[in-house]
């Protein structure tokens, strides 16, 4: 389970950092799709919301720190980003409903940004 602070997980430089990062959201994609079409109160479902759940707030923190050197329009993106994720992940934790579908596909666009600009280094 995804426990560590954001900060330690990509403490050995950028390249090392966005290559965990971009196997970090592999994770998360995959457990949310795996929990798409489950019952909601299965461990499938359990898992991908605890995982995304918690990935997402330790992103949002790092995102928050001063020392992140990310532009600030950019980091303010992803914040909101986070926060809609951390929204329909509550929806479900409350009984509703989750749009699965926007989480995995928003998860993948800044998946697909990050291997991209890996490519590109």
């Amino acid at each position: 389970m995804y426990q560590s602070r954001y900060e330690d997980i990509v403490d050995e430089g950028s390249e090392s950092g966005r290559e965990r990062e971009i196997v970090l959201f592999d994770r998360c994609i995959g457990l949310l799709q795996a929990a798409r079409g489950a019952a909601a109160d299965t461990p499938d479902v359990r898992e991908a919301v605890i995982f995304t759940r918690q990935f997402w707030a330790a992103l949002i923190e790092d995102l928050g720190l001063a020392n992140n050197a990310l532009p600030k329009e950019t980091k303010a993106s992803l914040i909101s980003v986070g926060l809609f994720v951390l929204k329909e992940i509550d929806k479900l934790a409350s009984g509703g409903t989750m749009d699965f579908d926007a989480v995995i596909d928003v998860s993948q666009a800044i998946r697909n940004g990050l291997s991209a600009g890996q490519a590109g280094s």
